[in-house]
């Protein structure tokens, strides 16, 4: 019974956000000729991302609150045009199928789930925006949107097992939109192509729920944004490709900031395609809203518009973080410090005097050849198969391939200097590899040729039929476990267990102002405001209605 109750609870999820994502659209966004129904789900997790943010200016992410969207969009659903509704329930089984056996007796992504994606979750389920609340765990600077999406999806009917299933829809629906544009036969010969490229990428680099976090969404977003800006660029649909990559760009920054650099896209796009689009449009206007809504709500949880960098931070009022050493401490551990034999080399030092340079080639580097050598080879396998075709070969010059070559080359050269870590950059790899494949061998990558698709398929099924063969050995293994949430992903403790945490209520003035763990643990999913970290010199007050908390000296 409880794994048939994933199923639908994954199945409704994908009702819930493709529902909300056609209002939306049909109301606010007015994106026209909108054919892919994944399409609808891709709005709707972005729509109830910022109701989110927006709302808990003013109230908890409660159930109560949750409820009443999640019915409204469920409603709604059966107001939809009767083929949109078939084509959601069609698209729905499948997903669901993928999202049950990707998620089931996983973990959630470890150690960062329970160090702060989780506690956060927790706290804008319990409680509205607090002022400074980043003093209790500075990561809380560094959230993500996708929390507020998750926070935002436990409701009456699938509770805290709720925040568990975003992102595997995305993953779901992400793998399924690719799906989707290769088996159609009139779409764009290379743009099928590279959407196998894509499928093959996040099958053999992206395919774990507990390796998800927030960074396996945005590379999600990141390559159905490339999709859009070939498919649309230079087109009579540059206009909803540029409404699409607004969305989309907006989206993935509010994952991970890193990306701000993807705003770049959109004034390329602006200026490829300015006599096919409108720049002020409704959903311009609200981009800059939510972006606005979103500095508003970092300053008043760090005293950063972008924490941690320095520059964005107003040091005068009290509850302002100092980012230096949050920072710097970052770079230095993607950059490999723990690999570095001398200890004693402290990070600023480590960092800029590049002594980092020889460890991460030495360490880091070897796992990013080791991870992303299964995609490699497949491209060396098809470039012995498309060589052994007797055409002269022509390369690509459609510029908008070349601008997103370009671009990609530059990002990964940004990505190398600042945080080369390998989960930061997965699709700029999938991307620059992928592009570059297609545009060296345009003409010879034809899909009518049979032996040629014929080893696309082959490839596609093997992929898949692995990742389903893992997935089977882990359900195997893991079948007898017993544990508090058995079949979910482990989320309350980092117990074999599971079992949640009953968390110390730390009090001033007689009035619990946070909780720490019992043992020193991380938080997890628990009773919030949670910090790991004890002895904290925290005072709480009342700031226009909102509660402000800050460090004190001794």
């Amino acid at each position: 019974m409880s794994f048939l109750v994933v199923f639908i609870f994954c199945l409704l999820s994908f009702f819930y956000f493709s529902s909300f994502g056609a209002f939306c659209n049909r109301f606010f966004y007015k994106i026209d000729k909108i054919d892919n129904v994944l399409e609808f789900c891709l709005l709707g997790v972005f729509s109830l991302s910022f109701v989110g943010l927006f709302a808990n200016f003013f109230v908890s992410l409660n159930t109560y609150f949750n409820s009443l969207i999640f019915i409204f969009s469920i409603i709604y659903f059966f107001f939809l045009e009767k083929n949109l509704k078939l084509k959601i329930l069609k698209y729905s089984i499948l997903i669901s199928l993928i999202s049950f056996i990707t998620i089931i007796f996983d973990y959630t992504n470890r150690p960062d789930s329970g160090l702060y994606h989780l506690p956060y979750t927790s706290l804008l389920n319990e409680e509205k925006l607090i002022i400074g609340s980043a003093n209790l765990n500075e990561r809380f600077g560094i959230i993500s949107i996708l929390q507020y999406l998750s926070a935002i999806n436990n409701n009456f009917l699938f509770n805290e097992n709720g925040i568990l299933i975003p992102l595997v829809i995305i993953y779901s629906s992400t793998l399924l939109f690719f799906f989707n544009i290769f088996f159609n036969g009139e779409q764009n010969n290379n743009l099928r192509v590279l959407s196998f490229l894509f499928i093959i990428f996040i099958l053999t680099n992206l395919n774990r729920y507990s390796g998800f976090g927030n960074d396996g969404p945005a590379h999600f977003y990141y390559f159905i944004l490339t999709y859009y800006y070939l498919e649309f660029s230079n087109t009579k649909l540059a206009n909803k490709g540029f409404k699409l990559i607004t969305i989309i760009s907006i989206y993935i920054f509010l994952i991970k900031p890193f990306f701000i650099l993807l705003f770049i896209l959109p004034l390329i796009y602006i200026i490829s395609n300015y006599k096919n689009i409108r720049i002020l449009n409704s959903i311009n206007f609200f981009a800059l809203f939510i972006i606005s809504l979103w500095l508003i709500k970092n300053f008043m949880v760090t005293g950063c518009l972008l924490y941690p960098i320095d520059f964005t931070c107003i040091q005068k009022f009290d509850w302002t973080l100092d980012p230096s050493l949050i920072a710097i401490e970052a770079e230095a551990w993607t950059k490999g410090w723990p690999d570095t034999t001398d200890k004693s080399i402290n990070y600023e030092e480590y960092v800029k005097n590049f002594y980092w340079i020889d460890t991460w080639i030495n360490n880091h580097m070897k796992i990013i050849f080791k991870k992303l050598s299964p995609f490699i080879i497949l491209l060396v396998i098809l470039t012995i198969i498309v060589l052994s075709k007797n055409l002269k070969n022509k390369l690509n010059r459609e510029k908008k391939y070349i601008e997103l070559l370009v671009f990609n080359l530059i990002v990964i050269f940004i990505w190398f200097l600042l945080y080369p870590n390998y989960r930061f950059g997965l699709s700029l790899y999938g991307n620059f590899f992928s592009l570059f494949f297609i545009i060296i061998f345009f003409n010879r990558l034809c899909l009518k040729n049979i032996f040629f698709y014929n080893c696309i398929i082959f490839f596609i099924f093997f992929s898949s039929f692995a990742i389903i063969l893992k997935n089977i050995n882990r359900i195997y293994i893991n079948f007898s476990t017993t544990y508090i949430d058995y079949p979910w992903p482990r989320m309350n403790s980092h117990y074999a267990t599971n079992q949640k945490l009953i968390n110390e209520p730390i009090e001033f003035n007689g009035e619990a102002i946070y909780y720490i763990t019992p043992k020193g643990e991380l938080c997890f999913y628990s009773k919030s405001p949670c910090t790991h970290k004890k002895d904290l010199k925290i005072k709480n007050e009342m700031v226009f209605n909102f509660y402000k908390k800050y460090t004190i000296d001794d």
